[in-house]
């Protein structure tokens, strides 16, 4: 390059973008979500799968009747085999955010339970919610929960 060439400035996709981020992070490379969710949980990982990567993690939430209403997750993770992760991004606190995350965790709780099997089997189950705006019912927390 001389020095009258100007670099080529490249224009970067905003990783809050929902689908930006579910690009990034439900991505075939497992380090990118490896790395994000060692950062948030503060705790080592050795081994991620996500809805990419074992189809099994449907990132749709199952539905009982037709009529039941459909949860489609940003990212669904499992790390190191016990513990079950929705990963969502929102880029504004909409109406009814913190209900539909809570609906989103327990969906995704109680779909590890099929007939038969022993409440033993459920997996510690978080959601992570990644806000680029202000929860006024959130502002006044001292302590987030850490599990």
């Amino acid at each position: 390059m001389s020095k009258h060439t100007q670099p080529t400035k490249v224009k970067l996709l905003d990783p809050k973008i929902d689908a930006v981020f579910q690009i990034l992070f439900s991505g075939s490379n497992p380090q990118v979500i490896k790395g994000l969710l060692s950062a948030i949980l503060n705790m080592p990982i050795n081994e991620i799968t996500n809805n990419t990567l074992n189809l099994e993690l449907n990132k749709i939430l199952d539905r009982t009747y037709p009529t039941d209403k459909i949860g489609v997750l940003d990212v669904r993770a499992r790390v190191n085999n016990e513990i079950e992760i929705d990963l969502e991004m929102q880029m504004l606190n909409k109406d009814m955010l913190i209900e539909r995350v809570l609906w989103y965790w327990a969906k995704l709780y109680s779909s590890q339970l099929k007939s038969g099997d022993e409440y033993s089997v459920l997996k510690k189950t978080l959601e992570i919610l990644i806000v680029n705006d202000t929860i006024p019912s959130l502002k006044n927390i001292v302590k987030p929960c850490t599990g």
